[in-house]
């Protein structure tokens, strides 16, 4: 009895990370055995942390054990604080043939992130006591060698994520690596789809990955199906945005031609005669739809965009679209009718020579008639609306 009272003492005493009791059972009698991990133990007799097997005389009660690399069988076995992988042999011995069972009485600690196989020598199978908490067998009574390799590891390992470097790339990067050394499996997901597998591996990268949410599965290669998951998502950087505006100075010269001063903010235009500037010089063009490439750079990241820009010629009717207003108009029986997206604020009809003919403000309406000068071959109008001034040319 003072011997178990040692053994009691020495398990409540000590402060141990991670504690197991293993039972091995028959029909009547029942026997256990401890493993734990302990700062300060060893891998051999440690007289502090370890304690030595006591058999029963009684030859019907099974026995259950622990051996050290000396021989020697331990009730109490007691490791330094797990770091990668623990082999402990048990021995098993029956003084009755026929089926016994091995069960886990009890954890202790956190066990989380640590696996705990059993392999059985003599049958060969091996499978996973945290999943499946026992284990029947047939123990013969003529059985002296251990007959189970406890195994247990813990999984220990690091990653890292890249997200993609500039909107809409796929150089987004998932790293693994394993700290303690031992190889792992891994299966990369995303949307349900695999994106790639990897056998027996201490360091992976996952390269040329887009922006979405992966999952990272991961166990140890040495073992049978235990896997574990972690979830990573790669975020898309904000597309690069960029300010276009186009200049509303617009004269009919030479005829049927436009003088176009489109401006960029926060982006360079790019093409013929244009390169590495926000800011186009005036260019007579003829009328016609337009194609105006500009592109925005911000380290690695380019945005290149195109904006459609459509230029009118004189005209008795026409539409123009600008960057927020649409204006439409036409002219008859010496009446010009105009109609907006949004109100007018203000009306000036000019003749080519810049002279002011005709002015009229507070207007606030989206749709306005005002009889034309006459004898005027060619009439610019300069509307306001919210405050921008945009102007067309008309011949009446």
């Amino acid at each position: 009895m003072k011997k178990i009272v040692l053994l009691l003492i020495l398990l409540t005493s000590a402060a141990y990370s991670q504690l197991v009791n293993v039972q091995l059972k028959n029909n009547v009698y029942q026997d256990e055995t401890v493993i734990r991990f302990i700062q300060g133990a060893t891998d051999n007799f440690d007289s502090n942390f370890d304690a030595y097997k006591l058999f029963s005389i009684n030859q019907n009660v099974p026995s259950i054990s622990s051996v050290i690399d000396t021989g020697v069988d331990l009730s109490i076995n007691s490791y330094p604080q797990l770091d990668g992988v623990k082999n402990v042999l048990i021995r098993t011995k029956t003084g009755t043939t026929g089926w016994h069972k091995l069960k886990v009485n009890y954890f202790i600690g956190n066990w989380d992130s640590i696996d705990f196989f059993v392999t059985d020598m003599v049958t060969g199978v091996v499978f996973n006591m945290k999943d499946s908490m026992e284990y029947n067998f047939y123990l013969q009574d003529t059985t002296q060698s251990p007959r189970f390799i406890f195994h247990f590891s813990k999984k220990n390992i690091n990653y890292n994520y890249f997200h993609p470097a500039c909107y809409g790339f796929s150089d987004g990067k998932i790293q693994f690596q394993s700290s303690n050394g031992l190889s792992y499996d891994l299966v990369l997901t995303c949307n349900n789809q695999t994106i790639q597998t990897v056998n027996h591996s201490t360091n992976q990268s996952f390269n040329s990955l887009p922006a979405g949410l992966y999952f990272l599965s991961y166990k140890l290669s040495a073992y049978p199906n235990n896997w574990d998951t972690v979830m990573i998502q790669l975020i898309d950087p904000q597309p690069l945005n960029s300010e276009f505006s186009m200049s509303d100075t617009m004269t009919c010269i030479n005829g049927n031609n436009i003088l176009l001063t489109p401006h960029l903010y926060g982006g360079q235009f790019i093409g013929t005669g244009i390169v590495n500037n926000s800011y186009f010089s005036p260019l007579n063009l003829p009328a016609g739809k337009y194609e105006i490439k500009y592109k925005i750079e911000q380290g690695q990241c380019v945005d290149s965009s195109i904006k459609e820009v459509e230029v009118h010629d004189c005209n008795v009717a026409g539409i123009r679209l600008f960057e927020k207003t649409s204006i439409e108009w036409y002219v008859s029986d010496e009446q010009l009718y105009l109609q907006a997206s949004k109100p007018f604020e203000k009306l000036e009809i000019y003749d080519l020579s810049g002279k002011l003919l005709m002015h009229y403000t507070h207007l606030r309406k989206s749709q306005i008639a005002v009889n034309l000068p006459v004898n005027q071959s060619c009439l610019l109008l300069r509307l306001e609306i919210d405050n921008q001034q945009h102007i067309v040319k008309l011949i009446p």
